[in-house]
């Protein structure tokens, strides 16, 4: 369950569900945020797929942040490849240097952003995410597929989102038959911090 800074500033969010193999829809609110930059490392080179990693939407009032991360394989043809639970990315803690953290939120097939009561601030906390521990050995098709995550401040930030950079990292790739455990990472860095 995710509630943002007071349970009577934002409604709470729902849960999220499912596990989408497919293109997912685009987002309403699209933008980038002069707050939020991201770097990602290249692609392990046994998956034989590109990674890749963009700010769908920006921190704001009426929504927390929003990652878009797509997975597009090499060539024009289906390729089998092994992620863990969440596709096409797992790893949902981004820790930075000074014990803050930001957390990702997966979003289902044709979800929402969750709304907010009022326009008082654009602190959005939330609580760990937690995924079923298991792999998922997915054909991704020509154009690959994407997912959105939210991102949320961990309940102990002060201020709510600190200036900083927050590593976020993924040990789950792999291929069927080949090699397994590769590892994918990017970093969120906030230029500006968020305190209400």
């Amino acid at each position: 369950m995710v509630v943002a800074d007071s349970t009577s500033r934002r409604s709470l969010l729902r849960a999220f569900g499912g596990v989408g193999t497919g293109v997912l829809a685009g987002c309403s609110r699209l933008g980038s945020d002069s707050r939020l930059t991201v770097d990602a490392a290249p692609a392990p080179d046994a998956l034989e797929a590109d990674l890749g990693v963009s700010v769908a939407d920006g921190i704001s009032a009426e929504s927390p942040a929003m990652l878009r991360i797509k997975c597009e394989p090499h060539g024009n043809f289906a390729t089998r490849l092994v992620f863990g639970p969440l596709p096409p990315f797992s790893g949902l803690v981004g820790e930075g240097p000074d014990s803050a953290a930001l957390w990702l939120y997966p979003m289902g097939p044709g979800e929402n952003l969750p709304t907010a009561n009022d326009d008082t601030g654009a602190c959005w906390r939330g609580g760990p995410y937690e995924p079923e521990s298991s792999e998922n050995s997915i054909s991704v098709g020509p154009g690959g597929f994407e997912r959105r995550y939210l991102v949320y401040a961990t309940p102990d930030n002060e201020p709510c989102i600190p200036t900083d950079t927050y590593r976020f990292v993924s040990t789950e790739y792999g291929v069927p038959g080949g090699p397994t455990g590769l590892e994918w990472s990017f970093e969120v860095t906030v230029t500006e911090s968020v305190r209400t």
